[in-house]
């Protein structure tokens, strides 16, 4: 299994968070919230962003939000399916009904379903 799709699902959640937070605080509250943190830039100084080291560090942060979201929905699931092969391995000399299996599998997705929309939800409560 490879990452793309849990990228995919990555920068969408990335492109709606920002999308909430420009139709929430305006663009331009938007982007000054990149520059403001933690010393408010007033007047002329906003020109000089690009000296501001928070700046690039927030932005540094929106590339890890997105990376690390993918990473840990792959992750996740690689070890959903891992613990359904090391469960079937073990009892492959017994009689498992093919529900039990089932349930692994569904149990397994739900979590991760639950652990990335909290992870969304987080996201955008952070834009409010």
């Amino acid at each position: 299994k490879f990452v793309n799709t849990d990228l995919a699902l990555a920068i969408l959640v990335f492109l709606a968070v920002h999308i909430y937070g420009i139709r929430n605080k305006g663009i331009i509250k938007y982007l000054r919230s990149y520059v403001d943190d933690p010393f408010p830039m007033k007047g002329a100084l906003i020109l000089l962003f690009f000296l501001n080291p928070f700046f690039y560090l927030n932005l540094i942060s929106q590339v890890a939000n997105v990376v690390s979201h993918s990473f840990r929905l792959f992750g996740n699931i690689f070890g959903g399916g891992m613990i359904i092969i090391i469960v079937s391995s073990l009892l492959k000399y017994f009689l498992v009904p093919v529900g039990l299996f089932a349930f692994f599998g569904l149990f397994a997705g739900l979590v991760q379903a639950f652990v990335f929309t909290m992870l969304a939800v987080t996201y955008l409560q952070q834009q409010q």
